[in-house]
């Protein structure tokens, strides 16, 4: 196992060192990938994507109906963003055993951040949840959130797999919630306290 994940680190390592090379003629795209990449433009757009969801629909009850699901999709987000940290930690103390130490201080690219992409968790479980209902707009989070674990993986702050384990975790988080429909009813109650306090 050990030489398996070293030769993947060295293997991406180099790949990631060629893509610097051409990312250095090519600075338009290096700037667009860091603005993808940081954690601003995305999430930006994540939430305006939710919030325009949330006031969508002509009539009360096509409201309540999109406000649920979305609420169901919010839940599986913070879900899949727990498991993935819970995942990581645990990695993390799978990695402190010393044979493990030993071969981190040997890899030639090794990455600060946490595995697996917390990114990749949360917007694939927010765009996963609402699948049956909405899949034009689970497409659009599926392609933001590509477009944000890509450019972090092109940047060298995750290796591939982070992403991939990540959009894991949120793929399987996101498709159970969307698919338990007992979760209607006490969504159902946080829409009627929300329009109360007149936010729905």
């Amino acid at each position: 196992m050990i030489d398996i994940l070293y030769n993947y680190v060295i293997i991406f390592s180099y790949w990631y060192t060629l893509l610097q090379e051409l990312l250095t003629k090519m600075p338009e795209v290096h700037l667009a990938l860091r603005i993808l990449a940081n954690g601003y433009i995305v999430p930006t757009a994540l939430a305006m994507m939710v919030l325009a969801r949330w006031f969508k629909g002509t009539v009360a009850a096509a409201r309540a109906t999109n406000q649920r699901a979305l609420l169901r999709s919010l839940l599986a987000t913070l879900i899949a963003w727990g498991l993935a940290i819970a995942v990581g930690l645990l990695w993390r103390s799978w990695l402190s055993d010393p044979g493990w130490a030993r071969m981190l201080n040997e890899w030639a690219d090794r990455q600060s951040n946490p595995f697996p992409n917390l990114a990749a968790a949360a917007g694939v479980a927010l765009a996963a949840a609402s699948w049956r209902q909405t899949w034009r707009w689970s497409l659009g989070c599926f392609l933001a959130t590509g477009l944000w674990a890509g450019a972090q993986v092109c940047l060298g702050f995750y290796y591939p797999m982070d992403i991939v384990v990540g959009s894991l975790i949120g793929a399987i988080v996101g498709w159970l919630s969307g698919s338990m429909t007992w979760l209607d009813r006490l969504m159902g109650v946080f829409v009627r306290l929300a329009r109360r306090w007149m936010l729905a």
